[in-house]
């Protein structure tokens, strides 16, 4: 059913439309167990799971690296700050 399709891309979002590539570096275990758990949504309107868009993934995974890696610690002046648009 192609209303289920959806696309992914690289991190510089250039679509992969070869199944064997979006398969090694998406659908692996841990890959495919934190897409489903952290990148996901139950949309209760109209029942279905919904995935992250591919740049959305990567700006989460940006976002969470720089919370919890980048900065060592928060008591730092000059720390900066941003967004993830929709």
């Amino acid at each position: 059913n192609k209303a289920f399709y959806f696309h992914w891309a690289d991190f510089v979002n250039v679509q992969i439309n070869d199944w064997d590539k979006v398969v090694a570096g998406l659908l692996n275990i841990p890959k495919a167990h934190m897409l489903i758990g952290f990148y996901t949504i139950a949309d209760t309107e109209d029942g279905i799971l919904k995935v992250m868009r591919s740049y959305q993934y990567y700006a989460a995974i940006g976002l969470a690296y720089r919370v919890t890696k980048k900065n060592k610690s928060w008591d730092e002046p000059n720390q900066l700050g941003g967004h993830v648009w929709h």
